[in-house]
């Protein structure tokens, strides 16, 4: 179950995301990021680039928090129970990758504790934990960045699977017959029409020249739309209905309380005036996709804590608030 503890002050939580490493300082009696690390670009996309990122985050924590003993790690890719990192499908080399050995070493021995966990996973464990929505709630969570994952957490615990591969929601198929082909080596996967890349993709067919053609040109693209372009909204409608044929396909299985969507592309698709057409297009997709008796209180909306969520859940793991 997850819950606050008191473990010793303060846990460190870290985002290994696609193309970036997050980090901040977390407390564990509040589920709150303390305070904030400066992020780290990762250019290369590989396994030596992003060990010395993630290192160097924890000798800046350390160098903050002398005290700091634990850190809680949120990955893209899959771990195993024994937080070991199994494979990624963004870093090359990054496989059979023991976070604790590597970081109580270049620690001098002053982090034993370095929990792993999904960055889905971590993401709705954050969000059930601390989220203004979906705090406590039955619930399924959506990260869209320049991936697309997630996960459930049911009655407290968070739902891993089998194989510990639960949450791979950017691989739901929503366009078969699409002869482009994802990163996981299928046809179809929703990463490929509603994530960062995407809707890049999509802006550029419209017209829209954007300074970064890559994922990271969603954050330019929600300037544009909140300074009056109606093109870049449209964008992120599209985006957001090719999502929204996921989400249903996971409510009409699941029937969760609430679904959240958090991750960089709904950050950056919020407007001046607190609004998100990337997750109304979702949310009303979804609705004509799923069974009435589901639709009637099917309830899809932006997560508070957006980029935070897995920060918070991986400190969480780390602090031992869950099993």
């Amino acid at each position: 179950m997850a819950g606050q503890l008191d473990p010793p002050l303060p846990v460190l939580g870290v985002d290994i995301g696609a193309s970036s490493v997050k980090a901040a300082l977390v407390d564990p009696h509040a589920w709150r990021v303390a305070e904030r690390l400066p992020s780290i670009d990762i250019h290369s996309r590989t396994f030596p680039e992003l060990r010395s990122a993630v290192e160097r985050i924890v000798g800046d924590a350390l160098a903050l928090e002398p005290a700091l003993q634990r850190v809680g790690i949120s990955t893209t890719g899959s771990a195993n129970p024994q937080e070991v990192v199994v494979s990624s499908g963004f870093y090359s080399g990054y496989e059979n990758v023991r976070w604790l050995d590597i970081l109580h070493a270049c620690s001098g021995g002053r982090i034993d504790v370095a929990t792993v966990l999904n960055d889905g996973r971590a993401a709705a464990l954050g969000t059930y934990l601390a989220d203004d929505r979906g705090r406590g709630r039955n619930l399924v969570h959506f990260v869209v960045g320049t991936g697309i994952g997630g996960g459930m957490v049911w009655d407290g615990l968070v739902f891993n699977g089998a194989h510990n591969f639960a949450g791979a929601y950017g691989h739901i198929k929503v366009d078969p017959e699409n002869r482009a082909t994802c990163v996981c080596g299928g046809r179809g996967c929703v990463e490929l029409f509603a994530a960062a890349p995407a809707l890049a993709r999509f802006a550029s067919a419209r017209g829209l020249v954007l300074a970064e053609r890559a994922g990271r040109g969603v954050r330019e693209l929600g300037t544009l739309a909140r300074g009056g372009s109606e093109t870049a909204r449209e964008v992120f409608e599209a985006g957001g209905r090719w999502l929204g044929v996921a989400i249903a396909c996971v409510a009409n299985v699941c029937d969760p309380e609430i679904i959240t969507i958090g991750g960089g592309v709904a950050a950056a698709a919020r407007d001046a005036t607190g609004g998100n057409p990337y997750v109304a297009a979702a949310a009303a997709a979804a609705r004509g996709m799923v069974i009435p008796r589901i639709a009637d209180h099917l309830l899809v909306v932006e997560a508070s804590l957006l980029n935070d969520a897995a920060l918070i859940g991986a400190a969480a793991r780390a602090a031992g608030a869950v099993k």
